[in-house]
């Protein structure tokens, strides 16, 4: 993507200009409570949306491990990987 005419003239941003301007900010206050509330909803409600799908699966190997435990522990995992 080309810069624009009103991009190339405009003049460059002191060196006292913050790196993290008020819109970028907000921004990522905004995702990072998104994150939190999405979060924080499967660790509570997790064990209830996913029972009918852990259900399903008819596997004798894994069936003690689809439980209360092993979603606590995958919300878990998303939540290390969301951090990092």
């Amino acid at each position: 993507e080309r810069p624009t005419r009103s991009l190339l003239n405009r003049k460059p941003y002191g060196r006292n200009e913050g790196l993290i301007s008020g819109t970028m900010a907000r921004n990522i206050i905004g995702q990072s409570l998104y994150q939190l509330i999405v979060t924080f909803f499967l660790l509570i409600n997790g064990p209830d949306l996913f029972q009918g799908v852990i259900e399903s699966h008819s596997l004798p190997l894994y069936a003690d491990t689809f439980g209360p435990e092993y979603v606590a522990s995958l919300v878990t995992n998303t939540v290390v990987f969301n951090t990092f």
